[in-house]
């Protein structure tokens, strides 16, 4: 138990909660295990959403490799290769849509 009386399966449950409200995915927490397919299907989805509205290619990848497909990054992501971090605020992603 943590200092605030939840278990590491409750936090985790509420931080994937607090991840698919940014996201726009609604789902409830009480949802059976018939659901959870579902729920990572509607997750996965709104996540290629962002990405394609809001993603855009790290410059350092197009720089120094021209023949691979660049990472595409959210703003504040940092891109896996370079380290290179998206300068763009974090709010330019409405919390809601």
């Amino acid at each position: 138990m943590s200092e605030d009386g939840h278990d590491r399966g409750q936090q985790a449950a509420l931080t994937e909660a607090r991840v698919a409200s940014k996201l726009g995915v609604t789902y409830f927490l009480e949802s059976n295990m018939g659901d959870m397919g579902d729920i990572f299907n509607s997750f996965r989805d709104a996540k290629k959403e962002l990405r394609r509205k809001y993603g855009q290619p790290c410059s350092m990848c197009v720089k120094l490799l021209p023949k691979a497909n660049p990472s595409i990054l959210l703003p504040g992501q940092r891109c896996r290769i370079h380290n290179y971090r998206d300068p763009r605020p974090e709010s330019i992603i409405p919390p809601e849509e």
